[in-house]
């Protein structure tokens, strides 16, 4: 459908999209989707809509396509692309609801209205793939079977995708190999090894085998070693330094990759507060809320880290690790707001007075857009801005507020001006709504 500059513009957004910081790299979908595993498939869907959305314009697709898509949708050319990225917004919201761990009358009803439109929308832009497609027509069970079986989860599909992970990482390279092939020379080589070791004789060849194993110098090469996982240490993430919980239920806490005095620089922040600078003044209360410390604070340095790792014991006595990152977007719980959702500016360590070091997060919090066109109805996802007013929120909050993991996504609705990395911040961002944790 893509023509080459469409291929190449949606290589060169697909390189610079914000994914999830907790997903690991994709493969390039154009060139190695064949590769592509069921959670890499999942995972694509999930953002797909919002990369066609930043970039997709008519030139991108091939004059024959345009021509199919006006005469199926009884479109003119201009409600094209709109009608595409409505198509793979509900796939990708299909997709999300079918994931769901628990139903109830309202989401049965929700995915059976959004598994309609999906095979309405499919059968009429392109009949001549899904027409009749048995895939297709299993969505009209799919509500039946939620309310038989409570979920639609497969709870063996990720022993399979363990599986195929390993197979795959036994071939190199997949772009255009036949990865069958890959995979029997490598059981073939295996099982000759075997054999050449445990001294089995073929009757075609009179030198090969004959116990290659009790020579003792090949046997010094087998012998006395195993195999184990690969740990990486650097230097710069590991310190000795004790930290202090701020809570009761947080332990274990660990530290990594501390920023340098350039990074601290480019990050506006400040390895010495100043007494009239937001970071003093949010610490100050923070100290005050979290704390009730009301004493001057004596120390002015902070040291500041990239990632963080704590353990949250809950009431039932079980313990969660959590991992986050700076750029991470964590919920946080407001007696009055309910579950807001903030982003990860910096992680950083102060000692008090008391000689005890205390670890914090730098936040910026997103603010829901409450004007009429706070919905974005083409994506139906909803907008989001940051707030850049810190007079109207706390920035700094000891990490006791962050209890869970990461599990949302925000995708930024660029304009010409925005820079990798660097968005403009006048314009709203779209909480994802296909994002879900993939099998």
């Amino acid at each position: 459908m893509f023509s080459s500059t469409g291929n190449n513009d949606f290589i060169k957004t697909w390189k610079i999209f914000e994914m999830p910081i907790q997903w690991h790299k994709l493969p390039n979908p154009v060139t190695h989707r064949q590769s592509f595993m069921m959670s890499d498939r999942l995972r694509l869907a999930m953002i797909l809509p919002h990369i066609l959305r930043r970039f997709l314009k008519l030139k991108h697709l091939k004059q024959r396509s345009i021509d199919e898509l006006q005469e199926n949708l009884s479109v003119n050319s201009g409600l094209v692309i709109n009608r595409l990225i409505q198509c793979w917004a509900i796939v990708a919201k299909c997709a999300r609801f079918c994931f769901n761990l628990s139903f109830n009358d309202e989401s049965y009803e929700t995915l059976n209205s959004l598994l309609k439109q999906e095979i309405i929308l499919l059968t009429k832009m392109f009949p001549q793939n899904f027409t009749h497609l048995p895939n297709l027509h299993i969505n009209a069970h799919l509500q039946c079977h939620a309310k038989t079986f409570a979920t639609l989860v497969n709870s063996t599909v990720g022993i399979k995708e363990m599986v195929h992970r390993t197979f795959k990482g036994a071939v190199s390279h997949t772009n255009g190999k036949m990865i069958e092939r890959d995979l029997i020379k490598r059981y073939n080589t295996l099982q000759a090894l075997c054999n050449i070791i445990d001294g089995t004789l073929d009757s075609r060849y009179n030198t090969l085998g004959n116990g290659y194993y009790q020579n003792n110098i090949f046997r010094s090469l087998l012998s006395s070693w195993y195999a184990t996982s690969v740990t990486n240490y650097d230097t710069r993430e590991i310190d000795e330094e004790e930290i202090n919980s701020p809570v009761d239920f947080i332990c274990e806490i660990r530290y990594r990759i501390k920023w340098k005095y350039y990074e601290i620089s480019q990050n506006n922040f400040e390895p010495n507060m100043s007494i009239d600078g937001d970071i003093y003044n949010g610490l100050k209360m923070a100290y005050k809320d979290y704390f009730n410390f009301l004493e001057y604070i004596h120390n002015k340095k902070i040291v500041y880290f990239n990632y963080i790792t704590y353990k949250v014991l809950n009431d039932n006595d079980e313990s969660s690790i959590i991992r986050i990152r700076v750029g991470d977007i964590v919920e946080i719980e407001e007696e009055n707001e309910g579950t807001s959702y903030a982003i990860v500016k910096a992680i950083f360590l102060h000692t008090y007075n008391n000689d005890k070091t205390y670890p914090f997060y730098f936040v910026n919090w997103f603010e829901k857009v409450k004007e009429r066109n706070g919905f974005d109805t083409l994506m139906t996802c909803q907008k989001y801005k940051i707030c850049t007013e810190r007079e109207k929120y706390l920035n700094i909050f000891p990490i006791s507020l962050v209890t869970s993991m990461p599990k949302i996504h925000f995708v930024h609705q660029c304009v010409d001006n925005c820079l990798i990395e660097s968005h403009d911040l006048s314009q709203p961002y779209l909480l994802n709504e296909f994002f879900y944790n993939a099998i």
